[in-house]
């Protein structure tokens, strides 16, 4: 394995893997931190992590048109992942799958994903400016 795959690569795929891990664990108890959306609020920045990891892995790729077009190929990736995981979900015993969560994972995806893209184009613009 080289460096860069290390680097950029495993993170977002490895995240990947936990999610599924979790996700095929029947009847997970989460901890009652009394708050009614602390679910939805997990499955945003989960799914919103896994989007920055996966933007930040995919602008470095080798494709030219992957690595131009990074975040929209970041959106589709996790977004579908998001959905598959809710179907998969279906199918384990003790689990359900929800529209709210499948929403909450997009809505994390997109949210974090442009947060990430902010923060890497206001880097290149400070980078570019002379002096």
């Amino acid at each position: 394995m080289t460096k860069d795959f290390l680097y950029f690569q495993f993170p977002w795929q490895m995240l990947m893997l936990a999610i599924f891990i979790q996700s095929s664990i029947g009847s997970l108890q989460l901890p009652d931190f009394g708050f009614d959306l602390m679910d939805k609020v997990t499955h945003f920045f989960v799914f919103g992590i896994l989007a920055i990891l996966t933007a930040r892995g995919l602008r470095m790729a080798k494709n030219r048109l992957i690595r131009e077009n990074y975040l929209l190929f970041t959106s589709l990736m996790c977004i579908i992942y998001g959905a598959s995981d809710e179907f998969h979900q279906y199918f384990v015993p003790g689990r359900d799958s929800s529209w709210g969560d499948l929403v909450a994972d997009t809505l994390g995806v997109i949210v974090l994903g442009l947060v990430y893209k902010v923060i890497i184009n206001l880097k290149e613009l400070k980078l570019k400016k002379p002096g």
